[in-house]
């Protein structure tokens, strides 16, 4: 507990009422500063989406509740309001072919050809701000390359506008914008020693955003977080996975949770 202490003159000599009502007076300005202080670092660490840098930094200041079939990676910051286990391929979403999407054993099977990238979305809601998790399932018998990626799509419009954080199999992790079918990188490809890498690896990517900040955590702990410039976003969530630009891939995502306070529901075409 923080406590303040008055002091005697260098004399030791009792204060009259004219020093009792100054010594009063300071003690007062210093209390009011240092509970403006505790308040300020309070708001800086407990604000929704953390701090504007690519420090790994926890999101809040709090621990939350784990979502069920997640283990430790994926906190359920906000209520949740969609999931989906992909027990059987998703009916209504919008955005990929369906010749690119199957259903294998424990998952959501996504297969983007050589230099491709696949996006699907769930029309079903859209959220200005919460968090989405998928679990993510690296290539079995392909080798290895960096151009590999998957993950999960946020603030999505349509196929041709949307965010995405994805994990890419030589352990790195980006986050990009694509605007009009153009990729515009946030954060260049980098390394996370949380991302797990090699044949079937399984990872757990999860995005938290609240306009206009965002938070990436991978496996539960947190890789970053970033400001975007303002301007209102809202959009739909989904799954995305990209291949090399000389061999096609193939990925698996066998869950995708996502939670708001302000879910905006929608119907499904």
């Amino acid at each position: 507990m923080l406590r303040i202490f008055g002091f005697r003159g260098r004399s030791g000599a009792p204060e009259g009422p004219g020093t009792r009502r100054s010594s009063r007076l300071g003690r007062t300005v210093v209390q009011a500063l240092v509970l403006l202080g505790v308040g300020a670092l309070v708001y800086y660490l407990a604000a929704p989406g953390g701090v504007s840098n690519p420090a790994a930094q926890s999101p809040h200041a709090v621990s939350y509740e784990q979502v069920a079939g997640y283990g430790d990676g994926c906190e359920m910051f906000f209520a949740q309001t969609f999931r989906d286990d992909f027990g059987s391929l998703p009916t209504g979403w919008v955005g990929a072919e369906r010749g690119t999407l199957s259903l294998a054993s424990g998952g959501l099977v996504i297969k983007p050809e050589a230099g491709q990238s696949v996006a699907t979305f769930s029309p079903a809601i859209e959220y200005q701000r919460g968090f989405v998790c998928a679990k993510i399932q690296s290539p079995i018998g392909i080798a290895a390359d960096a151009g590999d990626s998957a993950g999960v799509a946020f603030w999505a419009n349509d196929p041709a506008d949307y965010y995405a954080a994805v994990l890419h199999r030589d352990g790195e992790y980006s986050v990009y914008r694509k605007v009009n079918g153009t990729i515009a990188p946030l954060i260049p490809k980098r390394t996370f020693a949380a991302v797990k890498t090699g044949n079937d690896a399984l990872n757990t990517l999860q995005i938290l955003y609240s306009e206009p900040r965002y938070s990436v955590l991978i496996n539960g702990q947190p890789a970053a977080s970033y400001d975007l410039p303002s301007g209102e976003k809202r959009g739909m969530i989904g799954v995305v996975a990209g291949a090399a630009q000389d061999k096609a891939s193939e990925w698996k995502f066998s869950g995708i949770v996502a939670g708001s306070d302000q879910p905006l529901r929608k119907n499904a075409p």
